[in-house]
């Protein structure tokens, strides 16, 4: 089995084989939530086609984030800790960010299959790529805007190394990261529920898949 591990802005023009999207704050880890929610569809959209989900969906539930549209828009933020309150079950879910889900839309333009991973679903994507036996295996790193954030690499470093089965200390990753994010996310020092969540390693046996769905949106499902 090969295993790449790239940086979003480091990618090849064409990806071989499975891609593993990872952007542990937030995307990642809330779209295992959302699904667990059992919501009648996840839609991942950005504000250029928001117009447009909203006429296809016009009950769709508009949540997560944006550097350029006004908090209203949204009816939950991208927070974990909000995202957690929510009820979505048989809702249209349409969720956007500000990086984490145009990453994602970015890698699923670059290869044929496309997961989703934090840490709170490494265990199940495991699972899914052993049974998978896929020979080809791309783990990308979305990253904050162009920068490495440490939560990404060792989210990315840890779901290579339970695909390997090679040994690594959890304590040490998660002490690491707890430090890191209080330290560099002044939103998440006092809110420590999105930290937990965050944190909550293989709490969903859920592996979200991505696929365009008969209205040309990429839709997330559970594989």
């Amino acid at each position: 089995m090969s295993i790449n591990k790239y940086w979003m802005w480091e990618l090849p023009e064409k990806i071989d084989g499975t891609a593993i999207i990872v952007d542990a704050f937030a995307a990642t880890t809330n779209i295992p939530i959302i699904l667990s929610k059992k919501p009648k569809k996840l839609i991942i959209i950005n504000g250029e086609i928001l117009d447009k989900a909203k006429k296809i969906y016009p009950d769709g539930l508009v949540i997560g984030e944006s550097t350029t549209l006004p908090k209203k828009t949204f009816i939950c933020s991208n927070f974990p800790s909000d995202i957690i309150k929510c009820k979505f079950k048989n809702k249209i879910v349409l969720y956007m960010s500000s990086n984490g889900t145009k990453a994602i839309e970015s890698v699923w333009r670059l290869t044929n299959h496309t997961v989703s991973c934090s840490f709170n679903n490494m265990l199940a994507v495991k699972k899914y790529i052993h049974n998978k036996k896929e020979n080809n295996i791309t783990v990308v790193m979305a990253g904050e805007f162009y920068k490495k954030v440490l939560e990404d690499q060792l989210c990315a470093e840890a779901i290579i190394k339970e695909i390997k089965e090679e040994k690594y200390s959890w304590s040490d990753v998660s002490d690491k990261l707890i430090e890191y994010i209080k330290f560099h996310y002044k939103a998440v020092r006092k809110d420590f529920q999105s930290l937990d969540l965050t944190l909550n390693k293989n709490s969903y046996n859920i592996v979200p898949g991505l696929f365009k769905n008969n209205n040309s949106f990429l839709e997330v499902k559970s594989l």
